[in-house]
C-alpha cells in the first residue's frame, strides 16, 4: 500500500514554494483467497431448468457466479471461461458482468470466441462476488446429454497455482424418432404390383438421433421389382441396397423436424396362407450415449383368389355318326330319355279309358229312349 503526500508555502519573498511529493510504501499482508462458484440455467421466466427436458429452438438463460469469501484476503486476474457444447449457440449482445448487487454491465461480443466464452473479471477482494450471465439457443446439433462446464481460476498470494473451481449444468434434448409403412393398395392379385412407403422422423424439437438404419424384409408372397426404390424421391442402386429380398439403408443421423422417405415396388407372386401380405418395416439407432432403441410398423394387403371360369357342358349331336346313344348310356354328361316315353304311354291309356267311359253312357241313354 502506497500513501503520499504532498505540501505548498511561500517563502520569504512571497513565492510559492512547492515541495517534492514525498511517499510511503507500507506492505500489505493480504490471506490467501479462495474461489467457489455456482452456475444455473433458466428459462425466459426465470423457472429452473437444471436436469429437465428442453427442445430445439429453446433459449437458455446461463448465470455464472464467483465468490471470494475469505474477510481480508485477494484473488486477482480472476478468469471465467465456458465452453458451450455444439447443440447450444450463443445468444449475440446477452452477455453481462455484476460486481456485488450493483446494476449489471453488458460486455462485448469480443469475449466469445466460437464456443468459448472468456471474461476476466479482474479482483475480487474478501466476500466480493462477480456474476457472468448470458443466453443461448438449443440448436439442431443437440443431443441427449446438454452438459455445460465453466472453469473459473485466479491469482492469490501464497497459492502458486491459484484457486480454482468448476460448475456444471445438465439439460436433456430427448430424441423422438418414429417409422410408419404404408401400401399404395388394400388388395391385390397374382401378379399385380403394387408400392410400399416407408416414412422415417424425427420429430420437430427433439434431440439429434444417430446411425438411423432402415430394414425391411420382404414375404415370400412378393418380390422386388428391380431398380424401382426412391429414397427422398432420388433413384437408388439396387446392389447398395438391396441382399436378396432384404432392404437396408443407412440414413446417418437425425436431426430433430428431419424427415426420409424410402419407397420401392414389389409383385405378388403367390396367395397368402393368411389371406394377407404382412411386410413390417424396423428403424433401428442410438442416442449420444450409445442407448440403441428400435422401431417398428407395418402393412397389410389382402391377396384376392382370381375365380376359376365354369365349363359348361354340351349337348352332343346324335345326327353325326359316332355320337349316336347305342346303349341308353350317359352321353355329353345327359341321361337316356327313359321318362319321356313312358309318359307317353300312360296318356294313351286314359284317353282309352275317357273314350270307354263316353260310349257306355250312350248306349244306357239309347235303352231309356
Amino acid at each position: 500500500m502506497v500513501n503520499q503526500s504532498t505540501a505548498t508555502g511561500e517563502d520569504s519573498n512571497n513565492q510559492t514554494v512547492n515541495p517534492p511529493m514525498a511517499s510511503v510504501t507500507v506492505p500489505v499482508d493480504y490471506k490467501s483467497g479462495r474461489l467457489e462458484a455456482t452456475k444455473q440455467v433458466s428459462d425466459a421466466q426465470g423457472n429452473d431448468l437444471e436436469g429437465k427436458v428442453v427442445k430445439v429452438g429453446d433459449k437458455l438463460h446461463y448465470t455464472i457466479q464467483t465468490t471470494n469469501p475469505v474477510a481480508d484476503s485477494i484473488v486477482t486476474n480472476v478468469l471465467i471461461q465456458d465452453k458451450l457444447v455444439a447443440g447450444l449457440t450463443y445468444v449475440p449482445g446477452s452477455l453481462t458482468q455484476q460486481i456485488d448487487q450493483q446494476q449489471p454491465t453488458a460486455l462485448a461480443d469480443s469475449h466469445v470466441n466460437g464456443q468459448q466464452i472468456k471474461v476476466n473479471a479482474g479482483q475480487l477482494n474478501g466476500q466480493q462476488s462477480v456474476t457472468i450471465s448470458f443466453d443461448v439457443t438449443v440448436n439442431d446439433q443437440a443431443s441427449t446429454a446438454l452438459k455445460n462446464v465453466a472453469t473459473v481460476g485466479g491469482n492469490t498470494p501464497g497459492d502458486p497455482d491459484g484457486p480454482s473451481t468448476e460448475v456444471t449444468t445438465d439439460n436433456h434434448a430427448q430424441p423422438q424418432p418414429s417409422i410408419t409403412k404404408e401400401a399404395n393398395v388394400v388388395k391385390t392379385q397374382v401378379g399385380d404390383q403394387f408400392k410400399y412407403t416407408l416414412t422415417v422422423n424425427n420429430a420437430t424439437g427433439a434431440g439429434q438421433w444417430f446411425e438411423a438404419q432402415v430394414k425391411d424384409t420382404l414375404p415370400s408372397e412378393v418380390a422386388y421389382v428391380p431398380n424401382s426404390t426412391e429414397i427422398d424421391g432420388q433413384s437408388q442402386t439396387d446392389r447398395q441396397i438391396w441382399q436378396g429380398n432384404q432392404l437396408a439403408v443407412n440414413l446417418g443421423n437425425l436431426k430433430g423436424g428431419q424427415t426420409h422417405t424410402i419407397t420401392f415396388m414389389v409383385k405378388t407372386t403367390k396367395v397368402a396362407t393368411s389371406g394377407n401380405i404382412i411386410n413390417i418395416a424396423k428403424l433401428n439407432g442410438q442416442d449420444d450415449t450409445g442407448y440403441q432403441t428400435s422401431y417398428q410398423d407395418r402393412a397389410d394387403v389382402f391377396v384376392e383368389a382370381i375365380p376359376s371360369v365354369p365349363v359348361t357342358p354340351s349337348t352332343p349331336d346324335t345326327t353325326q355318326p359316332g355320337n349316336q346313344n347305342t346303349n341308353n348310356s350317359k352321353v355329353g354328361g345327359l341321361l337316356p330319355q327313359t321318362g319321356v316315353a313312358k309318359a307317353g304311354l300312360a296318356v294313351a291309356i286314359g284317353l282309352i279309358l275317357i273314350a270307354g267311359v263316353l260310349g257306355y253312357q250312350v248306349l244306357q241313354r239309347r235303352k231309356r229312349q
